[in-house]
């Protein structure tokens, strides 16, 4: 079998370990557990992409130091046959101790998911194969085969390729079966934040910022920390800032201590001000510590009741699902010795966000900080950042592929954009960094309205998930726009992302699947949810979807 994979990031690693695993396990034992002798089969791969493959371009080798992770290391497992170790097992060999950091460099990250990739190189089990092109057009003859274009021909391969074979080059023949694991199409490249903080122009300016979550909190340390300056303790000055030196145990699976107050050095090659512009003025929550194995039961006991009140034939989300959510962060509260009532929480997490009167954003961050530490009561938000995160899994599974409900969905992705803004915000370490540079004066927050925003801005706005931009209603990537244009792929009403099968099977306009084409991660978000994330095991279609690819190539031997 040939199969070509139209990206080459984290996802695209993920499924070809899931891949070399599937393969791996095929012809080792019959039904009945005994060893056999027949031969593991070997598929040729192509990989498409213009970046490096495993780091893909989010996660370049040469990411600057300052730029830290924003999940915990720990989470990344692409442990397989052909490259046995998951990040936290390759990071307690490596020789720089920053790399075994919770959240460390990113650039240790790459380095780890290009081991992954030379495992996945040099398998047995596998032909892999890279293209230096990106994608503008894949689509079928009418022999079956699928066919891979760049814009810069009519097709990379020939209209009318023969049968496979392993001798034959790729542009002889076509494939049998396409993954579009496209990811980040438009991902900031390395080299943008290196000029960004060799900039001389903006030295003394006053730099404005067009969104404030973590691209733009990238953008603000690439200016300060990027241009030579520095934190330190302001308790005792020039003592190195260590917040995780504070942190000792406590109740309910909290933390006690003080969180860090750092000063910010400067090295007068910073701008004058930095101002982060965004729609709502609001800053990401830190994320909290560790939590307690016994909150983690908890609040997956309480959530997994979402699994039990969805109806394949009923729209979700519907009435029994938000009462089954609001009651499991009321339990939650609960838990915690948090008095809040049911209606609160409701009103909370289906209200966008927007910080009180008073209230800055400053003050939001270090208040959420404090809740992290338990000094002090824990309120609606920081209650309903603990369920989203730990229950996420259950959340997510009890909604994936079902038919939408309108005004529910509208509903859900309010209280999605709330949650994850208290639930996946930065470590704390960013965020005391994030609160010394307010308190100098030299970052300023900005709610859409409060101020213009200059035409010069630096945009720090990431495109989002799914193929379909809401604003205009139009797919602008030309591979999507192509593979919907031709009813390979179809994208429901109100959502954003593309229809699969749990095989990852694309499916057309009128629900049948597209034979040979497989689309995994951000694609498909909507239908599927929750793909911004490192840990390719929180979905099972990378799985499924190596084993059913293992399935039909090996059909008949």
């Amino acid at each position: 079998m040939r199969l070509a994979v139209i990206g080459g990031g984290p996802k695209a690693l993920a499924a070809l370990t899931e891949l070399d695993r599937a393969l791996d396990s095929r012809g080792a034992l019959d039904n009945h557990g005994a060893v056999t002798d027949r031969r593991q089969p070997r598929m040729s791969v192509d990989v498409f992409d213009p970046h490096e493959l495993g780091p893909g371009a989010v996660w370049d080798r040469r990411t600057p130091e300052h730029l830290l992770m924003n999940v915990p290391s720990r989470i990344v497992d692409l442990s397989g046959p052909s490259f046995p170790l998951s990040y936290a097992q390759w990071a307690e060999g490596h020789p720089d101790p920053r790399a075994r950091e919770v959240f460390p460099p990113r650039r240790f990250m790459g380095e780890y998911l290009r081991r992954v990739c030379e495992g996945l190189v040099n398998s047995p089990r596998l032909c892999v194969r890279r293209v230096r092109r990106t994608v503008t057009d894949v689509h079928r003859t009418a022999a079956g085969w699928w066919l891979v274009g760049d814009g810069s021909t009519p097709s990379l391969l020939a209209d009318e390729p023969s049968p496979p074979s392993p001798s034959s080059p790729v542009e002889e023949t076509g494939y049998d079966a396409v993954l579009l694991a496209t990811g980040h199409r438009a991902p900031l490249l390395v080299n943008e934040y290196h000029a960004l903080a060799q900039d001389e122009v903006l030295t003394s300016q006053d730099v404005h910022i067009r969104g404030a979550a973590l691209t733009g909190i990238d953008y603000v340390m690439m200016l300060t920390l990027g241009r030579g300056g520095c934190f330190e303790s302001a308790s005792e000055p020039g003592s190195p800032a260590d917040a995780s030196a504070l942190m000792m145990p406590s109740r309910q699976g909290l933390t006690s201590g003080e969180p860090e107050r750092l000063r910010y050095v400067p090295s007068s090659r910073e701008p004058r001000s930095i101002t982060l512009h965004s729609r709502t003025g609001v800053p990401l929550s830190p994320k909290p510590p560790e939590q307690s194995q016994e909150l983690i039961d908890h609040v997956t006991g309480a959530t997994a009741k979402l699994l039990t009140v969805v109806s394949s034939a009923e729209p979700q989300p519907s009435a029994d699902w938000w009462a089954t959510l609001v009651r499991a962060a009321h339990s939650t509260a609960r838990f915690l010795a948090v008095d809040v009532g049911t209606a609160a929480l409701e009103r909370t997490l289906l209200t966008p966000d927007h910080l009180e009167p008073g209230e800055s954003a400053a003050e939001r961050m270090r208040s959420h900080l404090l809740m992290n530490l338990g000094h002090i009561t824990s309120d609606e938000r920081w209650i309903w950042g603990r369920v989203w995160k730990l229950g996420y899994r259950n959340v997510i599974d009890s909604l994936a592929r079902h038919p939408r409900d309108t005004a529910g969905w509208n509903n859900f992705r309010v209280a999605a954009s709330n949650a994850e803004r208290w639930a996946y915000g930065p470590p704390q370490t960013t965020v005391e960094r994030l609160l010394a540079l307010t308190e100098t004066g030299l970052l300023r927050w900005e709610a859409a309205g409060s101020s213009p925003i200059p035409p010069e801005a630096l945009n720090a706005i990431t495109q989002p998930p799914g193929v379909r931009d809401e604003h205009t209603n139009t797919i602008p990537d030309p591979l999507w726009n192509n593979l919907a244009n031709s009813g390979y792929v179809s994208v429901r009403d109100h959502e954003r992302g593309i229809i699969t099968t749990p095989q990852a099977q694309c499916l057309g306009p009128d629900g049948t699947p597209t034979p040979g084409l497989y689309a995994i991660g951000r694609p498909t978000e909507d239908p599927v949810i929750g793909h911004d994330t490192l840990n390719h095991r929180l979905h099972t279609d990378i799985q499924q979807w190596a084993q059913h690819l293992v399935d039909i190539a090996t059909e008949g031997t």
